[in-house]
Order: structure tokens, then sequence, then C-alpha cells
């Protein structure tokens, strides 16, 4: 009798620790996507205005405010289909992230590598086959709770990872 209660309290408490653990390395399990604000969204006190070109397109803006952010991109995840109030300067940290257009064109860019998104145009990104750092330098930024990112639906067509 005494053998058959501590087995039966062995296995309780060993579903116990088991339930525990899975408990916990679900909530140790990174975000497929993880943005960290590295800066405050701030008011530009002054008048700024901010004409930004890429490829034959651009765009003028009096931005209202900047935010910077860090995203953390596991592999393969990707961004949903969006864009923005404004221009953002992406700075790869580490890993490959890979921009797709509205186009459906899809550029790579690696580590130590940036672009300019002019914001205005609906597109997506992903990581590549390692866990991907990027630092965004968002103009134009929205007050807050106010999403960074507009979403929209995909192009018609237009698939990514």
């Amino acid at each position: 009798m005494k053998r058959k209660r501590l087995l039966s309290m062995a296995i309780v408490l060993g579903a116990a620790v088991f339930v525990s653990a899975a408990r916990s390395f679900a909530q140790d399990a990174p975000l497929p996507i993880a943005p960290t604000p590295l800066t405050p969204r701030s008011v530009f006190p002054d008048d700024v205005s901010l004409t930004v070109s890429v490829g034959g397109n651009s765009v003028t803006v009096e931005p209202s405010r900047t935010v910077v952010v860090k995203y953390v991109v596991q592999p393969g995840a990707v961004f949903p289909w969006h864009s923005h109030a404004g221009p953002v300067i992406v700075n790869v940290k580490r890993g490959t992230f890979t921009y797709v257009s509205d186009t459906c064109v899809k550029t790579p860019y690696e580590k130590g590598e940036a672009f300019v998104d002019l914001g205005s145009d609906i597109h997506t990104a992903f990581a590549g086959p390692k866990e991907t750092v990027v630092v965004a330098t968002f103009f134009n930024a929205p007050a807050e709770p106010d999403p960074l990112l507009i979403p929209a639906t995909a192009p018609a067509g237009c698939t990514v990872p």
C-alpha cells in the first residue's frame, strides 16, 4: 500500500514537473518577429522637410515624429503585407533580410547593408535561414498607440516563403 502511494505521488510529481517544464519551454520560444523600440516616438520641434529618393522614385515629407525599432526576425519569418506613414531606413545588423515590393520583386540585403523603404507602397519582407536582426528608423511615425505598420492586402499572385 505504501509503495502504491509513493508510486502515485511520484507520477503526480513527475506530471507536474513535465507540465511546468513544457510551459517554461513554450514561454522561452522566441517570437517569430520581436520588435524592441530603441527610442521613444520623438517629436521634431523644428520645421523639418525630408526628401528621400530611391531608383527614380522620391517622396518628400514633413515628418512629425521619428522612432527607431530593432526587429529580431526568426528564420523564415515573414512580415505581413503593409505600408508606412513615411519613409523608413532599414539597417541589416545580422543575417539576410529580403524586401518584397508590390510588384513582387524580391531584393535580399545582407549584414552591413541598408536600404530605404519609401513607405507609401505596400510591401513585405522576410528573414533568411538564420536569425536576422534589422534596425528601422521610421520617419513620420504616428503617435502612440497607432501602429508603425499599416496592414495591406497582398498583390494577386505574389507569394513569399
